[in-house]
């Protein structure tokens, strides 16, 4: 399964028992490819990544492998680090007859969710196979130590993807992809150059500081501005506490008590605000 999945890319999706059957000269068969699973290569290295970082019990290189499929979220690398240990320590080791793929599996996706992660679609199937093969290995062998025995192969993967025929398959690819960016270069300058002559050249810049320098000179201008008009209501209101006539409340003018009143909402709105500001920072 391990040689379906990493190596040719095409896998058997649901590996149950029913579905796989041992033939002599150590030989296993399946059947029923009604769902099957495709990774592509660049997925494919990824995972394969991923396990030797989980079978060698080295935490960063998972973290990278994490961090590439939560791009572009950021992560907190310590703390993931500090989880993915713990996670290792926990399952390293262990026999089917003690291993519970769906609580490890479950210990997991609880791990990605408290980061902020998440596992790419395409593995879902992957996940599922995983499953279905811990009921199988269980009735074969309970003392199977997948870990152990799969790190053999998983070196295997490791080295062919580091070997000559795959540096050098990647380095063509690699080539070829700059000639084609190289062969359009000139078509896109004329394309800039056209649109600088016509007026339609466009430049986008986004700055985050900006940005954010931007809010703030907005928040402190709308706290100025509420202080003026507090300012305004308490100096009106005061004038025209002193002048008789008109509608009273408690014998005191009513449209000076309202506009005492309106500035006492707009101090401690201002209060409040200001407060919060200080907080944040």
């Amino acid at each position: 399964m391990l040689k379906m999945v990493l190596e040719d890319g095409f896998f058997h999706a649901d590996p149950h028992p029913g579905n796989v059957f041992y033939l002599p000269g150590n030989r296993v068969a399946f059947i029923d490819f009604g769902m099957t699973g495709r990774l592509p290569t660049g997925r494919r290295d990824e995972l394969v990544a991923l396990l030797a970082g989980l079978v060698e019990r080295d935490a960063p290189k998972v973290v990278d492998v994490l961090a590439d499929w939560a791009e572009p979220t950021r992560i907190d690398s310590d703390a993931v680090t500090a989880d993915v240990e713990a996670f290792i320590d926990r399952y390293h080791g262990a026999a089917l007859s003690t291993l519970k793929t769906g609580a490890m599996l479950a210990d997991l996706t609880q791990l990605l969710r408290e980061q902020g992660l998440a596992l790419p679609p395409d593995l879902a199937l992957v996940l599922k196979v995983c499953v279905a093969l811990e009921a199988s290995g269980r009735e074969l062998d309970p003392e199977f130590d997948m870990v152990g025995e799969g790190e053999p192969f998983l070196r295997a993967a490791i080295a062919e993807r580091h070997g000559p025929k795959a540096i050098a398959r990647r380095g063509w690819r690699a080539l070829g992809a700059a000639l084609d960016l190289m062969a359009e270069v000139p078509s896109d300058l004329r394309r800039i150059a056209r649109a600088a002559r016509n007026g339609r050249m466009q430049l986008h810049v986004d700055l985050t500081a900006l940005e954010s320098f931007g809010r703030v000179v907005d928040s402190a201008a709308s706290r100025l501005t509420l202080g003026v008009v507090t300012a305004a209501l308490i100096i009106g209101s005061s004038i025209v506490m002193t002048v008789e006539g008109g509608p009273t409340l408690f014998g005191l003018p009513l449209f000076g008590l309202a506009g005492f009143l309106a500035a006492a909402v707009g101090g401690v709105w201002l209060l409040v605000s200001i407060l919060r500001s200080g907080r944040s920072r």
